[in-house]
């Protein structure tokens, strides 16, 4: 069963089912087709012409709503897209580089920090890159949950190394952890905006992402997680795991509820 299979089907007016169902389950392609016509007539409707001025004007429908910035960036070649992905995933770390950066950076071992980095952008590339992934080329379930293995592993890990160094390590009050938990949280969720608007952009799904969701979510927080931890200069343990490793929490829960969408339209 292939693209041409099921459009036969869809003509013919007959039940997808079977080897058809399960071949629309994996195309993103037919299912952008099938979606796109929400008025099509009931299975085993012998009404082919009818069916064929459904689809003809649903997809006009959506190409005329298909216009601006957004549709000029998604029609870019997949190299050009993870390009500029990229460099809206930079641009928020590297300004917090340079303009708030972290004030413990002369007590910090450069090994250790140059690995971390290197960690963070490694997972961040790959989740962007899996976010743009072609549309012809399948999506299985497991990549999704493999790149928010990496993301959540990744924040959980660095979080729960031994301290960085002895700098400035406190036993602060609860109003105190709590105020300052609350910052690097919010902080963190701000520098990850700039990728979640970039790659709502670029990725060709439009408002249907799926469980793409997933993985453009998980993008943006090893953005805000690297963000956050190139301002931040408290090494607790405890903080990173409230401030740091919570910066999935916002973006994790936007993911689900995405990922809903197209069940409940």
């Amino acid at each position: 069963m292939d693209c041409t299979d099921l459009q036969g089907l869809l003509r013919a007016g007959r039940p997808i089912e079977g080897e058809a169902a399960r071949h629309l389950a994996t195309c993103p392609a037919c299912a952008a087709m099938v979606g796109a016509a929400p008025r099509l007539p009931p299975p085993g409707a012998a009404l082919a012409h009818e069916l064929d001025r459904t689809l003809l004007a649903a997809t006009m429908a959506e190409i005329d709503r298909d216009r601006g910035l957004g549709a000029w960036l998604r029609a870019r070649s997949s190299s050009v897209r993870l390009a500029l992905a990229l460099l809206f995933a930079v641009s928020a770390p590297l300004a917090v580089a340079l303009v708030f950066p972290r004030g413990d950076l002369p007590a910090y071992p450069p090994l250790r920090l140059a690995l971390e980095l290197g960690v963070l952008g490694l997972v961040a590339l790959a989740a962007t890159a899996v976010t743009l992934r072609p549309l012809h080329r399948a999506f299985p379930p497991a990549l999704g949950v493999g790149v928010l293995a990496a993301v959540v592993c990744t924040a959980a890990g660095l979080a729960s190394l031994p301290h960085a160094h002895v700098h400035a390590i406190t036993a602060p009050d609860a109003t105190t952890f709590l105020r300052g938990a609350s910052a690097c949280l919010l902080f963190g969720t701000l520098c990850a905006i700039p990728t979640w608007v970039a790659l709502r952009l670029l990725a060709r799904e439009g408002t249907a992402l799926g469980r793409r969701a997933t993985v453009l979510a998980a993008a943006a927080t090893m953005v805000g997680v690297t963000g956050v931890f190139l301002h931040c200069p408290n090494v607790h343990g405890v903080h990173l795991w409230a401030g740091h490793v919570t910066v999935l929490v916002p973006w994790m829960l936007w993911a689900w509820w995405n990922a809903r969408l197209p069940a409940r339209a």
